[in-house]
């Protein structure tokens, strides 16, 4: 085993075992996949190039069954979240932020000077073109669908904020600029010039998970509508990400749906805590309480021909218990991931 190696092992394994003792209220190890994350194999140099927490405020699920010769269904039910605010969401951030460069640091890796990065002329260029105003408030519509999912991207106090996605979030050009092969060539040049790493940190934290069935592009006679939200503390999979540019750059030849990168770690399943510190309350307008249909606590089951739509405002107990929670959620993941990466070594 090199010293590095050695020196790896006992700062994950400290973090590790102070993170199992003071995160009792999440519920399980968060499930991590990895993309080519060889690729940064023997580095021991990272400069973080982008962090974000991105906070959704509101959630939407729809779904449209097919009654066959008695009609559609259309199921439509809206989260938006209250009692928590930008002091907090910012306050999650930039505690996210010290704790992953220390844990970055008690895992046996230099971490780049901020400054040092901000004097690079080509960190300097993609900054301007691709850098936010912090908190970056994101509306991502689906085609078809009656309301938007929004969210609030925030980067550490004094830091730029990115938009990021990889799991096709976002307006065209949104998805074609956060996966420009272009930026990741850049990306490999500020790499090489600071003979480090660059790491792209990005957080996607929800106060519940959206449900419906899933479909074909045909919709089956007879089928009704379901749509529903579960109330949770919860990391979303897929955008909780770590991604990674050595040198290298971005990767010429991939299926990859990360092709900007050389490789990353992502959340392959959504980390929930437990308890659920979120009331849910309806809010559904008098003009949308109309159509028949069965319905729960937090969704619509529709039958034939009938249309539904439902509000509900979700609240944390507290902002303290929101800010606790949402801590620990991400204590935990980081702490994954930096075991993923140190596995690449």
């Amino acid at each position: 085993m090199t010293g590095f190696n050695k020196i790896w092992k006992q700062g994950a394994g400290l973090l590790l075992g102070l993170l199992a003792m003071t995160s009792s209220a999440v519920s399980a190890a968060p499930d991590v996949g990895t993309d080519n994350v060889g690729a940064v194999q023997g580095a021991k140099r990272v400069a973080i190039a982008e962090f974000g927490v991105e906070f959704y405020t509101q959630i939407y699920a729809q779904d449209r069954g097919n009654g066959g010769a008695f009609g559609s269904s259309t199921a439509m039910v809206t989260a938006t979240l209250d009692g928590v605010s930008d002091a907090t969401m910012q306050a999650i951030t930039d505690q996210a932020y010290a704790d992953t460069v220390a844990a970055l640091q008690a895992a046996g890796y230099e971490v780049v000077d901020p400054a040092t990065l901000a004097a690079n002329e080509i960190w300097q260029g993609q900054l301007a073109k691709y850098g936010l105003e912090s908190p970056f408030t994101f509306s991502d519509s689906s085609f078809g669908e009656k309301n938007p999912q929004i969210s609030k991207i925030f980067a550490p106090a004094g830091m730029k904020a990115f938009f990021s996605s990889s799991i096709g979030r976002g307006s065209l050009g949104q998805r074609v600029d956060s996966q420009n092969q272009g930026r990741g060539a850049k990306a490999g040049e500020i790499a090489k010039a600071l003979d480090a790493s660059l790491l792209h940190i990005h957080y996607l934290a929800s106060f519940g998970l959206t449900s419906k069935p899933k479909r074909g592009w045909r919709l089956i006679a007879g089928t009704s509508s379901h749509a529903s939200i579960q109330s949770a503390p919860v990391l979303l999979a897929g955008d909780t990400e770590w991604q990674i540019n050595g040198a290298g750059g971005a990767r010429t030849f991939t299926t990859s749906k990360r092709a900007r990168f050389g490789g990353a770690i992502y959340l392959d399943d959504p980390s929930i805590a437990e308890p659920d510190i979120f009331t849910m309350s309806e809010s559904t307008s008098a003009a949308d309480k109309k159509g028949d249909g069965v319905t729960n606590a937090l969704g619509i089951l529709l039958g034939s021909g009938t249309q539904k739509t439902k509000s509900f405002v979700s609240k944390p107990e507290s902002e303290d218990a929101y800010k606790a929670t949402f801590d620990k959620l991400i204590g935990e993941t980081t702490a994954a991931f930096l075991q993923a990466l140190g596995s690449a070594h």
